[in-house]
């Protein structure tokens, strides 16, 4: 019953692709099959660069049989019969020929059927295959449905093909130009055709259409237009990247991450790599997904955990989409500095006055420091100008720190910017422009600027020298930079203090806050625009009672910072600083009631039972949150009740506890005295997981009552996914093949293990325990195996019990969340090994010795070839280790090289039809090999692989990722010749990176399923009595406790590091992301703050951490 309605099914389908006509009736001109090849490809599709080879067969035909079936199949023939096949068979003077739409045969007789031998059948093999692409495996066509034809092919037509709508009437020929057309015979009635994708065509098909077409003398093909029974896949727009945000810049790896945030214009393969000069630093290989996708994070280290020094460094991106099409953005410039600038608001104290027209005054003091400024790092911040080392100091190599101060109000929007021109009755330049201040403090004086400062009352300075002066322009001097400079304190380490005045006309009563900022920037000194030398005459005393005229001439200069442009001079001097700044600090103050409204009320609003939605612990469905019905809750009080505004605070956290967009509304007050407050979201709530929103009730008179958190959960209806290319199979000795999604994957060589990388498709973790991977047969019957995960890792696996043999398998693969959403995805591969051979240094079969690994597409072996043309046996090849010839320079021979050879009477060079052989050469390394590179801080991502042609060294591109099995690990790629004197080579390059003293750095960011965090807080534990410490979320909740006296912690606080360049040791407390019930936390920020009691006294310290899973 199953083979019945599998053959309906092509029949039905035959039907639809071919106007077949009827038996015994002569059907003129046929096109009998269409079919194509698309080289290279990847993932299916064709992309920028590929060939597309159209070949189209068109018969004369005078009798046509429909309707042929399968009697007999085996992986090298098929026979085909019907009843109404003549009794007078084909001949070499008539053939039949005999298509099914993709190929085109031609039979000269009958052949018996294997299996019936009284019943003559038509015999399909490569043998007497005329038109379409050869056949690994004729068991594919059991199920397919022919025709059959007398005739002969069409010549002289004109034959065409669409590749749906997006490339019309691409002419096929059949003029004997193989190298133009890709044509072998001339006038054999195949018409053929290169096509190559260019970008101009934009192509975005999946699954096209492509319809043929063929006239002769204006006479159509009966069948015209003729659509081919397989698709086509074209993408030739290559991937691109936008980067909204890349911060910090300058990045400081000892004080956070580097954060890139980017977009796709497609799902792509993202290869990012830093380098500092020419050398790859760190590289990272990440799959994106169409749009925003999360940040790339960086921790500063290298790839083998080195972590960099000052300097400037560069990143760039290789995408690479499913089709394959590549993009390589430029390089983008990133600035590592550890030079850390820190701003802190002292003290704040308020004076609010309700004279006829109220203000407040405030004096903030603001404290900025700036360490490890060292002259090599600041020179590396562009503070580089020369200098005579022990002479003098250039004033414009002394850091100054510009100061953004901001006034906001209770909702954060921000009241007032404070200017850089604190006075602007008065010019400040002529002070500013004076260099010998600051300075270092070494007596050594600060050049740069060759003027003096010609004072108010210049008389008695030489007349003879140019002075300089202020720019005599009020209101656009910096003060914010220049009044209160850095004292420098020694050992690269600046501080400075400014006191900043504030005034207001603040009237409005509630809770105000003030923040400070400050930017490293250098001084600048630039003459006015336009401006000319001043010659100023001044009368002054003879010193003998009477009066002389003296004349001084001068320039007017403004005083300025770097990195901010400044409209005087119009323009930014340069990029000293390169934006440095401080984290922003904050303080509030309290601006009162005016005392002439009544206050007797002294009630706090109180949050209305229940009130809540959604409900507390409440389940909601995506989308069910929406600025139309959007999170709220009711308060009431006995008092005066909301007042004319909402003063209350109403915020919501998302999963990760960051807040989310949307804004605060209410609905003003009931008769009953109660209000509700709304928190509408920007966009409705999709994402699953547990979400809380904390509300602080104040009332009219700011009363302020108890405030609540409220948590509810959105139902994460997400399913796990398995990415491009995240199914794969895995040979005994660790070779992988991803598999295709869409076709059926060859596979040649014994399967050990079927793996499937599986992805949360949401914050809904994947239910290792309940997904499943089950391997069916070609026979529907599954294979035996075990189902396994390996805990820490996204990676489930199937290891099959038996062996595979030759033969069609399909993967099912189940991925099921906690929350019980399964996704399904299935792949089908085929395993040929029979013609599989290895060529070795050693032993037999695959093994850790194996250099090459040829498969015969096509038998007997003809895809193999020697410098005679003559067909060569994989089993004539042969490999040694030799010693390589001169190297490119700079590189250095990893390991053994390896040299290919034919046995008599076959010489070289060899070449490759791949259609008909695939031949992978393979490069080993082991451990004493990584030993090598790790000394010298490298891994097996610095490895590059080379090919001597007996004249020079090619590297081989895009070899892939090393291979590991076990202690053995390999690179293996395609070839498609092998020369005289050839040599195959793995090689490095030592790099020249910059030296970076060690430190030892707290964790900034880590995923606790694979690693637990570190952050140091002593050298010693002498004298240490007790620590605690405890974790936040940034909502303020508890999360987890631990104390050193406690000894089911104290192991958590005793770990310890050792400075690999000396003989420090500093100890660090290890959290392992968890909170107190023993269950990981949910990504996002948390603040860990840390008491040491020691008896010399306490110490407190506070560290912020990112969990990223």
């Amino acid at each position: 019953m199953q083979n019945i309605s599998k053959r309906l099914f092509f029949l039905v389908s035959l039907f639809l692709v071919l106007a077949v006509l009827p038996a015994n009736i002569k059907a003129a001109y046929v096109i009998s099959s269409l079919d194509f090849t698309v080289s290279p490809t990847a993932g299916n599709y064709g992309r920028i660069g590929s060939d597309v080879k159209f070949q189209m067969m068109v018969i004369d035909t005078l009798q046509t049989y429909a309707s042929l079936s399968a009697v007999s199949v085996t992986a090298t023939d098929i026979y085909v019969y019907s009843a109404a096949l003549p009794v007078s068979g084909p001949t070499v003077a008539n053939p039949f020929y005999v298509y099914d739409g993709t190929r085109t045969w031609r039979v000269t007789g009958y052949s018996p059927n294997p299996n019936n031998s009284s019943q003559n059948t038509l015999r399909l093999n490569a043998g007497n295959l005329q038109a379409g692409n050869l056949l690994n495996d004729y068991m594919s066509l059991e199920y397919a449905v022919f025709t059959a034809a007398t005739g002969m092919p069409v010549t002289g037509g004109n034959a065409s093909v669409d590749i749906a709508q997006s490339a019309v009437g691409i002419a096929l020929f059949d003029d004997g130009n193989l190298a133009l057309h890709n044509d072998a015979v001339l006038n054999n009635g195949i018409y053929n055709c290169i096509f190559n994708v260019t970008e101009a065509y934009k192509f975005d098909l999946s699954g096209a259409n492509v319809k043929g077409h063929f006239n002769k003398n204006f006479i159509k093909a009966g069948n015209d237009p003729f659509t081919a029974p397989r698709n086509i896949w074209l993408d030739s727009i290559r991937p691109s990247i936008s980067i909204p945000d890349a911060h910090p810049n300058p990045y400081n790896p000892n004080t956070g991450l580097f954060q890139l945030f980017y977009y796709l214009n497609e799902k792509s393969t993202i290869n990012f790599n830093i380098y500092y000069n020419s050398v790859t630093i760190k590289t990272m290989v990440l799959d994106g997904t169409s749009g925003y996708n999360a940040p790339i994070l960086w921790d500063g280290k290298s790839n083998t955990g080195t972590i960099q020094a000052d300097g400037d460094f560069s990143y760039s991106f290789l995408l690479t989409d499913y089709a394959g099409n590549t993009t390589i953005t430029k390089a983008a410039a990133l600035k590592i500095t550890t030079v850390e600038l820190e701003t802190t608001i002292y003290s704040i104290d308020t004076h609010y006055s309700n004279p006829a027209e109220p203000q407040i005054a405030a004096i903030i003091v603001v404290n900025y420091e700036l360490t490890n400024a060292t002259p090599a790092n600041l020179q590396n911040l562009g503070f580089d100008y020369p200098e005579i080392a022990g002479v003098n100091h250039d004033y414009r190599n002394y850091p100054y720190v510009y100061l953004d101060t901001r006034l906001y109000d209770s909702a954060g929007n921000i009241l007032a910017k404070y200017g850089t021109d604190n006075n602007p009755l008065v010019d400040n330049d002529p002070i500013y422009t004076f260099i010998d201040f600051p300075n270092y403090g070494d007596g050594l004086p600060m050049s740069g600027f060759n003027f003096t400062t010609l004072p108010g009352n210049p008389c008695g300075y030489p007349e003879a020298p140019i002075y300089s002066r202020g720019d005599d322009q009020k209101g656009n001097d910096w003060d914010s930079v220049f009044a209160n400079p850095l004292t420098y304190q020694g050992g690269g380490k600046f501080t400075g203090t400014t006191s900043v005045f504030l005034v207001d006309d603040i009237s409005d009563p509630g809770i105000y806050s003030f923040s400070a900022k400050s930017v490293l920037v250098g001084k600048s000194l630039g003459v006015k625009p336009d401006s000319e030398i001043v010659n100023e005459i001044v009368t002054c005393s003879d010193g003998m009672g009477g009066t002389i005229n003296a004349s001084y001439r001068y320039y007017q200069y403004h005083a300025y910072p770097s990195y901010f442009y400044d409209e005087t001079v119009g323009h930014i001097s340069d990029e000293r600083g390169y934006g440095l700044a401080s984290l922003q600090d904050t303080a509030s103050f309290m601006v009162e009631a005016d005392e002439t409204v009544p206050s007797a009320d002294n009630i706090a609003p109180v949050i209305i039972t229940s009130s809540e939605y959604p409900s507390q612990n409440e389940i909601v469905q995506p989308f069910a949150i929406t600025a139309q019905n959007p999170v709220r809750i009711m308060l009431t009080d006995a008092g005066v009740g909301a007042g004319p505004e909402n003063l209350s605070t109403f915020i919501l956290y998302n999963p990760y506890g960051t807040r989310v967009s949307g804004k605060v509304t209410w609905s003003g007050s009931n008769a009953d005295g109660s209000w509700t407050i709304k928190y509408e979201p920007d966009s409705p709530i999709t994402m699953g997981g547990l979400y809380s929103f904390m509300v602080i009730p104040v009332d009219a008179a700011n009363n302020i009552g108890e405030a609540k958190t409220f948590s509810f959960t959105v139902a994460d209806t997400s399913i796990p996914y398995v990415p491009n290319n995240g199914a794969t199979v895995q040979s005994s000795t660790g070779s992988t093949l991803a598999l295709s999604d869409s076709t059926s994957t060859q596979v040649n060589f014994v399967v050990s293990k079927i793996s499937a990388v599986i992805l949360s498709g949401g914050t809904s973790l994947v239910d290792w325990n309940s997904s499943t991977i089950v391997v069916k047969d070609s026979n529907g019957n599954n294979v035996q195996g075990s189902v396994s995960h390996v805990s820490g890792t996204n990676i489930l696996s199937f290891t099959p019990s038996v062996s595979l043999a030759d033969g069609n398998y399909t993967v099912n693969i189940t991925a099921i969340s906690e929350n019980d959403y399964p996704g399904a995805y299935s792949y089908n591969f085929y395993v040929t090994t029979a013609n599989v051979t290895y060529v070795n240094l050693t032993g037999s079969g695959e093994t850790s010795a194996t250099c090459m690994r040829i498969t015969d597409l096509v038998q007997p072996s003809a895809g193999i070839l020697d410098q005679g043309s003559t067909a060569v046996s994989p089993t004539a090849i042969t490999v040694s280790n030799v010693t390589a010839p001169s190297l490119p320079s700079s590189n250095t021979v990893l390991g053994s090289p390896i040299s290919f050879a034919l046995n008599s009477p076959h010489q070289l060079p060899l070449t490759i039809n791949q259609q008909l052989a695939n031949v992978v050469v393979r490069l080993h390394f082991g451990t004493p090999e990584i030993n090598t590179l790790t000394a010298i801080g490298m891994d097996e991502t610095n490895i590059t692989v080379w090919r001597w042609d007996g004249n020079v060294w090619t590297q081989v591109v895009n070899p892939g990722n090393a291979i590991t099995n076990g202690t053995d690990h390999y690179f293996e790629f395609s070839v498609t010749s092998i020369t005289a004197n050839n040599v195959f080579a793995l090689m490095y390059v030592t790099p020249a990176v910059p030296l970076a003293t060690f430190k030892f750095s707290s964790t900034k960011g880590f995923n606790p399923v694979k690693e637990s965090s570190k952050i140091y807080y002593t050298d010693s534990i002498t004298g240490v009595e007790n620590i605690k410490v405890a974790i936040y979320g940034l909502n303020g909740a508890l999360v987890r406790k631990s104390e050193y006296k406690n000894s089911s912690d104290t192991a958590l606080f005793t770990g310890n590091d050792l400075n690999p360049y000396g003989a420090e040791v500093k100890y660090y407390y290890a959290w392992d992301g968890k909170n107190d019930s023993g269950a990981y936390v949910k990504n996002g920020v948390y603040v860990i703050k840390m008491q040491i009691e020691k008896t010399s006294g306490k110490e407190n310290i506070s560290r912020v951490i990112a969990v990223i899973k």
